[in-house]
């Protein structure tokens, strides 16, 4: 499972904003449920971490660079792409160069 949350919501063009700030507006206008805070991001509607199996979770990347931070640390400007991933494996099934 993958969204786009600045493809599918996005902010005022001038306003600076963070990844989990991003998110939560998202899930708000969406009506999903969503647990965790700025630093960890356990579940989004009703897909949890470890949901499928001890390496599975949320991960999210930044115009395709993934980030070992917490999604409240990363600010997006006006035109980023965020991407929120649903792992199984850790970040190795997500194909796009997740390093461990």
């Amino acid at each position: 499972i993958s969204f786009s949350a600045s493809k599918t919501f996005r902010t005022d063009d001038t306003e600076e904003t963070s990844a989990y700030n991003l998110l939560c507006a998202l899930c708000e206008a969406k009506g999903w449920d969503m647990e965790g805070d700025g630093s960890y991001v356990a579940g989004i509607n009703g897909l949890f971490e470890f949901d499928c199996g001890p390496l599975s979770g949320w991960m999210f990347c930044i115009n395709g660079e993934y980030k070992n931070y917490g999604c409240s640390a990363i600010l997006v400007s006006p035109g980023d792409r965020v991407d929120f991933n649903y792992t199984c494996d850790l970040g190795c099934d997500l194909g796009n160069g997740v390093s461990q």
